[in-house]
């Protein structure tokens, strides 16, 4: 920092108040534009400084003042200022304006009974804020945090691994994924083989709403502080887009993914050079993170294509550190990511062989929206034309439906819901109805889209079926009808009646309505069922 200082009465020999100088130099015919941070050079003089700051006179365009700090030489009227070499303007040095040196006192604000607590100023220039609970918390689009976050999901394992939530990718003798139930968390290993992967990853793709900004928050323990050839890696996304914390070797990263490029690259930043808080002990809350200790994570992002992505962790006084910022905006010609609405992943894998086994903890996880959620949706409905079911012990499939594994092309993220459904009994004999989620096979199955858009496949021919929980149950009286609404508001409503694409992108999961006559002789059953599609 160039600067100076003021020595005081009566120690006018000993103690000094600092001040920081700045070069005032006038310019006027202007040609281009100067930002901060440029070097200005005199064309004739070779003097130089580094711009701090830029007034323009009132009323013009063209002419105004340049602040300059660590400046060197002696500007000449009328020289031309370069940057780059590139004239942008000239000086105005008259005798009336000339070329100055000032140096502004530097105070330092602190507690009258305990100087060590000062005022911080972050790197931007703004005082750093806080209560005697924490820091103030703002969304990703800047607006002041209160109670009203809106939850997407949450994920806690306090009775078992939430299996039928994700999509575990397993490889290798020593890759496990392990409920430790007096924990309330779930255990990713790998031996020391190269290749072996432990990998959890939600079905739940969590839809992200234009001008929102969501916020995602994980607790994870490493079982080391890295080891050469062992990666791991935790954070909202998926093999192509998102944004994650890595421990690569013994270095953390945060990284921002794409496949705008139609491949996934990744913008990897490392903790050495987060550019608010290196987590080093030496910048804001002087705190230093250990990975292999129980931290919470959060990232936060902005999406509509740009924006901003921030990562961080809560101290262990509970305050929200901020560690770094990905801007993008006035940066890219393309989008970030190709899409923000993402999975929450976790994953460790050897990248060759290791010293020794592996594992990461994870404890809880949530994704949130900075403020309530217009969610769209798409309606949908299949006429199933009238069924046959004779007196038997068996249940038969009425309709089935199964999401589709890509719609346009793209694979197919769409959480559908069950809506309503109307049954008609038009024969003599009562029909008992139930909905099974997860039937494992059917039989005779003729499976078609329901429309080129829609994101579901519906069969209405299967005479059988395996398998599958029942998550409701009713019963329509001989001549009877039955009308049964589902409330569907929101993702977190009706989470048994959800139906999309497993995480690895192919596994179907089935949805049936079966049929069941428990009286003698036959009950012939017609219906309409309607469901909402979530638009991504």
């Amino acid at each position: 920092m160039s600067g100076s200082f003021v020595r005081i009465p009566p120690d006018s020999t000993g103690k000094k108040i600092a001040t920081s100088e700045r070069l005032e130099l006038s310019f006027d015919n202007l040609t281009g534009t100067f930002s901060i941070g440029d070097i200005i050079v005199g064309a004739t003089s070779n003097a130089s400084g580094i711009l701090t700051a830029i007034i323009m006179n009132q009323g013009s365009s063209l002419a105004g003042e340049l602040y300059l700090k660590n400046s060197t030489g002696t500007f000449i009227d009328n020289e031309p200022l370069q940057v780059s070499t590139v004239t942008i303007a000239l000086a105005n040095i008259a005798v009336s304006t000339p070329a100055t040196l000032t140096n502004t006192q530097l105070v330092v604000i602190s507690d009258p009974n305990n100087p060590e607590n000062q005022q911080k100023i972050d790197a931007f220039g703004a005082t750093v804020n806080t209560f005697t609970d924490g820091s103030p918390v703002f969304s990703p689009f800047g607006g002041l945090i209160n109670a009203s976050l809106t939850t997407i999901a949450d994920y806690k394992f306090s009775y078992d691994a939430n299996n039928d939530k994700f999509y575990d990718n397993v490889s290798g003798a020593g890759a496990t994924v392990t409920h430790i139930a007096n924990e309330s968390s779930v255990k990713l290993s790998i031996g020391t083989v190269s290749g072996e992967i432990s990998q959890r990853t939600s079905h739940l793709y969590h839809p992200y709403s234009p001008g929102t900004g969501n916020i995602v928050l994980q607790s994870v323990i490493l079982g080391d502080t890295g080891k050469t050839n062992v990666r791991r890696r935790w954070g909202i996304f998926d093999d192509n887009n998102g944004c994650f914390w890595e421990v690569n070797g013994t270095t953390l990263n945060v990284v921002v993914r794409s496949s705008t490029t139609g491949s996934p690259v990744d913008e990897i930043v490392a903790q050495s050079n987060f550019n608010i808080d290196t987590l080093s002990g030496f910048d804001q809350e002087s705190f230093i993170l250990d990975v292999s200790k129980s931290q919470v994570y959060w990232i936060e992002f902005q999406w509509l294509g740009t924006g901003i992505v921030k990562f961080g962790i809560y101290n262990n006084e509970g305050f929200k550190l901020a560690v770094h910022r990905f801007e993008h905006a006035n940066f890219l010609t393309v989008p970030y990511s190709r899409t923000a609405t993402l999975p929450i992943r976790y994953e460790q894998e050897n990248l060759g062989t290791s010293g020794s086994t592996s594992e990461m903890k994870i404890i809880s996880a949530s994704v949130k929206s900075e403020g309530p959620i217009n969610y769209t949706f798409k309606d949908q409905s299949v006429i199933v034309p009238r069924k046959s079911v004779p007196d038997t012990s068996n249940e038969v499939p009425l309709v089935s439906f199964r999401p589709r594994t890509s719609v346009n092309t793209v694979i197919n993220r769409i959480i559908s819901f069950f809506s309503s459904l109307n049954l008609t009994n038009i024969s003599t004999q009562t029909a008992t109805i139930r909905i099974r989620k997860n039937v494992t096979t059917l039989t005779a199955a003729s499976w078609a889209d329901h429309s080129s858009t829609s994101a579901l496949q519906v069969d209405t021919s299967s005479t059988a079926f395996s398998g599958g929980e029942i998550i409701w149950a009713n019963q329509v009286i001989n001549g009877g009808e039955l009308t049964q609404n589902f409330n569907i508001k929101n993702i977190n409503d009706g989470d048994d009646l959800k139906l999309m694409l497993n995480a690895d992108g192919t596994t179907q999961p089935i949805y049936s309505i079966t049929v069941q006559t428990p009286d003698s002789g036959s009950s012939n059953v017609l219906a309409i069922i309607n469901w909402k599609e979530l638009l991504l």
